[in-house]
């Protein structure tokens, strides 16, 4: 059952919520609003990074960005709006309910907080929606929910199946050298099976392919590479018209010949660049350790189901 309680407020308070803007992370609505409507603002908060609501506030006819207080004279009428979001988001910590009076108001505002959820929240009509600036975006393709679905960790890219196959990937040297140091023995057969990255039907999954192909990149294009990029420029962000002749320099292999050699690669290039020090000209110099953890979370932390590689 969500939350609920009830909040007297002061004038300045009611002043500060009728001069709040809309933006990505608060709407304002009328009483009269269709609860169907109202759901799609509530599955498009639920699914983005949470927001609130506030319902019982009308805008003028002449200004539709000033508003004033217009809410039901009591709680009880707002039972069918308190239904229907409680339909579409019925988790206890999903979203919380204030119902806010104040002594110069005749009237009862309804103050919803929806908090971002950990699954794909629907509105009455079956559709999900993202909030996105002001609006609410209706999630209709399954490319969409899909990558809404990656977006909220309830499913994995990593999990997903390839075209390549066990007997694609069974001679890679980089599986056959790493089965070699598993205690105790195994083949790459039993290896693949028991660690989920292969299915019934011999396909190797994203997250096999990284691992254990010796050409990832030729299985999953545009999102298994690192580009290193140099610009030649003063300015916090480097441009097309910047970039050093060269570049940008791809790296690419299995996960941990792009972490090895990316860390090679970037220490080369840092270290040829002089600064001015105390002595004059210097060498500019990284620790190993301190590259080989930012690239190895670069790697291991990306969403691989953006089709975008890693750029250094």
């Amino acid at each position: 059952m969500i939350q609920q309680k009830t909040v007297e407020l002061s004038k300045e308070e009611v002043k500060r919520i009728l001069c709040l803007e809309e933006d990505w992370a608060m709407d304002k609505k009328g009483k009269d609003i269709a609860p169907s409507k109202l759901s799609n603002s509530v599955s498009a908060f639920a699914n983005t990074n949470g927001g609130e609501l506030y319902i019982g506030l009308s805008h003028y006819p002449e200004n539709r960005n000033s508003y004033f207080w217009d809410g039901f004279s009591t709680k009880e009428e707002y039972n069918q709006i308190v239904d229907v979001i409680n339909s579409v988001c019925p988790g206890y910590d999903d979203c919380s309910f204030e119902y806010c009076y104040c002594e110069d108001c005749t009237t009862v505002i309804l103050h919803v907080m929806i908090q971002k959820t950990q699954r794909v929240i629907r509105a009455t009509n079956n559709i999900p929606y993202l909030r996105i600036g002001v609006q609410n975006i209706p999630q209709t393709t399954r490319e969409h929910i899909r990558q809404l679905e990656y977006d909220k960790g309830i499913f994995s890219y990593e999990d997903e199946f390839t075209t390549c196959t066990f007997d694609d990937i069974k001679d890679s040297l980089v599986l056959n050298n790493f089965i070699r140091d598993i205690v105790p023995r195994t083949n790459a057969y039993d290896w693949l099976k028991s660690q989920y990255l292969m299915n019934s039907s011999l396909r190797i999954n994203v997250a096999g392919v990284l691992l254990y192909s010796e050409s990832p990149q030729a299985i999953i294009p545009k999102r298994s590479a690192i580009r290193i990029l140099r610009y030649h420029s003063d300015m916090k962000e480097g441009s097309r018209k910047t970039l050093d002749i060269g570049y940008p320099i791809s790296i690419e292999g299995d996960i941990y010949t792009l972490i090895s050699e990316a860390v090679k690669k970037t220490k080369q290039i840092v270290e040829e660049t002089n600064v001015v020090g105390l002595s004059g000209m210097e060498s500019k110099k990284y620790p190993d350790v301190t590259l080989h953890e930012i690239i190895t979370n670069a790697v291991l932390h990306r969403d691989y189901s953006i089709a975008a590689d890693i750029q250094i």
